[in-house]
């Protein structure tokens, strides 16, 4: 992938993943992260989703904005601080690599929202979103 491309969700997800692993993997227990919205999945977890909007070729021409691109944090009912705490670490990890390995231009997280309450694969959890704005 050559920087300037343009925005290519295949390409920017499993580095962000990669990027998400390496920044949780001491955390206990370690969150499954997944480089797209699995069809199932047990907490603790962060699954990638999709960029919505994408803005192409702004602010130069071959640069791509997703202005929002939404990490889902799931974690147990009770587990807000374990929530806080996988954002704080995710967006340490950002700062460390908001390159992505050198995939993107820049990837930073501007803010988290849409905390509720889910029921999934039968037990009650807290999720949330960490929201990302990436140029490619």
């Amino acid at each position: 992938m050559t920087i300037g491309a343009g925005w290519d969700l295949a390409v920017a997800a499993p580095a962000l993943a990669g990027v998400l692993r390496s920044a949780t993997a001491g955390m206990s227990p370690p969150p499954t992260v997944y480089d797209r919205p699995p069809a199932s999945f047990n907490p603790p977890a962060i699954v990638i989703g999709v960029a919505d909007p994408v803005d192409y070729s702004t602010p130069a021409i071959g640069v791509d904005t997703a202005g929002e691109w939404s990490i889902t944090v799931a974690v147990g009912v009770e587990g807000a601080f374990t929530a806080d705490e996988l954002i704080r670490t995710m967006r340490a990890g950002l700062t460390l690599d908001p390159t992505l390995g050198g995939v993107v231009q820049l990837c930073r997280a501007t803010g988290s929202r849409n905390w509720r309450w889910v029921q999934l694969t039968g037990g009650d959890y807290l999720t949330g979103d960490l929201i990302l704005e990436c140029r490619m």
